[in-house]
């Protein structure tokens, strides 16, 4: 899996943007679906009516007794993750696992009552996500169940999202356009190749400073782009910057708010246009119809 931290060269940004969305974007609020295989009908019930009850109704459980079944159930049901036992008739846990990795990653926990060293071994090595053994001790069993199910959904939504992100951020960051991310705090994450050649400024120059300090304005008028373009229905500004080595640029701003899972801004992207040349072949022709 492509990872989001191959976009950011400074190993601090990358683990404090890191904690941002498992904090902000990482909450659980739908209903979790889970499909139970065991070949044992009343422990499938037993295990419905305890996980149901004791997630304040927050898991659904569709149970099976065949295994068989699980494929054409797949193709044609959403589910978040998959409960097996490991000894039934028809085909033990991890052939079906093992069939199911060919065309899901689909979360799967072995939940079992056979407790052999070597069947936990393979399983973990096969790339099971977790193990667990069937208890005597109902609530406690089922409270465990609950956490463990709710960790390995959580971890599962984070490759998903970061997979999601990065691909999100190459297709951003492969523009021809200027590009840079500010968080919040108005300090600069990323810029694109084309921003540094825009600018001529160095990515590691630029990472970590407030956004109206790179490129430099002339006249800096506002605090932040990110307190400011985005509120307006048209979120473009004019800027007459200068580089680090003195040189006028004039540039046209465009602001796109980064929204986390509550609506609440956590940064933009600024895309810039260099319009110098555009000004100056403006300016001549203005000056020969003068004439």
């Amino acid at each position: 899996m492509k990872c989001v931290e191959a976009l950011y060269e400074s190993e601090d940004v990358w683990k404090n943007h890191c904690n941002v969305l498992y904090r902000d974007v990482l909450k659980i609020n739908s209903i979790i679906r889970i499909l139970h295989v065991d070949d044992d009908e009343d422990f499938l019930k037993i295990t419905k009516k305890m996980l149901e009850k004791k997630s304040g109704n927050l898991f659904q459980v569709y149970s099976i007794t065949n295994p068989l079944n699980v494929d054409s159930l797949l193709k044609e049901t959403h589910f978040d993750i998959i409960l097996s036992d490991y000894a039934m008739p028809e085909m033990d846990g991890l052939s079906l696992f093992k069939n199911i990795r060919q065309y899901s990653d689909i979360p799967f926990i072995v939940f079992t009552g056979i407790e052999r060293e070597e069947i936990t071994l393979q399983a973990l090595n096969l790339g099971v996500n977790n193990y667990l053994l069937k208890s005597q001790i109902i609530t406690t069993q089922f409270f465990y169940l609950i956490r463990i199910i709710n960790d390995i959904i959580k971890f599962h939504q984070t490759e998903i999202l970061l997979e999601e992100i990065s691909n999100h951020f190459e297709q951003i960051f492969n523009v021809s356009n200027p590009i840079r991310i500010i968080d919040n705090n108005c300090d600069i994450i990323e810029v694109n190749n084309a921003y540094c050649s825009l600018f001529k400024v160095k990515k590691e120059y630029i990472l970590g400073k407030k956004c109206f300090q790179i490129p430099y304005p002339k006249r800096c008028q506002y605090k932040c782009p990110i307190n400011v373009d985005h509120k307006k229905k048209n979120p473009e500004s004019e800027y007459e910057l200068v580089t680090p080595k003195m040189e006028s640029i004039s540039s046209q701003m465009k602001v796109t708010p980064l929204y986390n899972s509550l609506g609440e801004t956590v940064g933009c992207i600024e895309s810039f246009m260099n319009t110098s040349d555009y000004k100056e072949t403006k300016l001549i022709a203005d000056r020969s119809e003068q004439t």
